[in-house]
C-alpha cells in the first residue's frame, strides 16, 4: 500500500503541524486489483440477457479508457449488437466504438459506422464532421 502523508503549514498563531493520511482515500483509486475487479464484475452481469447492454458498454469504455483498445472494442461491438436501455445510449456506444476504430486506425470500418449512426439518428453529436475528416483522411486530403 502506498502511504501518502501531506503536511499543512498552520497559521503562525497555532503551532503545532497538521498531518493528514491519504492513504486510504487513495489505496483503491486506480489500482490494478479494483480494475480487474471492475472487469470480471462487468463480465458476469454481460453474460445475463436484461443487463448485457449496459455491462458490455462499461465495459467496453473501461478497456478503451486503460488504453486497451482492441479488447474495448470487442466490448463495445457486444454492446451495438443487443438493444440498447434508450437509443440516446445506443447511439453512444455506436459514436464510442467508431471513435476507438479510428484511433486504432480502422479508418474505413469506423465511417461506416459513422455513416449508419448518422442515418440513424439523424444527426448525431458531430458525426457528420467526424464522416468528412475520415473521408479527408483516407482521401489523403487534410484540407479543412
Amino acid at each position: 500500500m502506498v502511504e501518502v502523508s501531506s503536511r499543512i503549514e498552520a497559521p503562525a498563531e497555532i503551532q503545532t503541524p497538521v498531518e493528514i493520511d491519504l492513504s486510504d482515500v487513495l489505496a483503491d483509486i486506480g489500482s490494478p486489483a479494483r480494475a480487474a475487479a471492475d472487469a470480471a464484475a462487468l463480465e458476469s452481469a454481460a453474460a445475463d440477457p436484461r443487463r448485457r447492454f449496459r455491462a458490455a458498454s462499461e465495459l467496453g469504455r473501461l478497456l478503451i479508457g486503460r488504453g486497451e483498445l482492441r479488447a474495448g472494442i470487442d466490448w463495445l461491438e457486444r454492446a451495438a449488437e443487443v438493444s440498447p436501455t434508450t437509443p440516446e445510449e445506443g447511439f453512444a456506444v455506436v459514436y464510442e466504438l467508431a471513435d476507438a476504430l479510428d484511433r486504432l486506425g480502422e479508418t474505413a470500418r469506423a465511417m461506416a459506422l459513422l455513416m449508419e449512426l448518422d442515418a440513424d439518428s439523424g444527426g448525431y453529436r458531430d458525426v457528420r464532421s467526424r464522416i468528412e475528416q475520415l473521408a479527408r483522411a483516407q482521401t489523403g486530403s487534410h484540407d479543412r
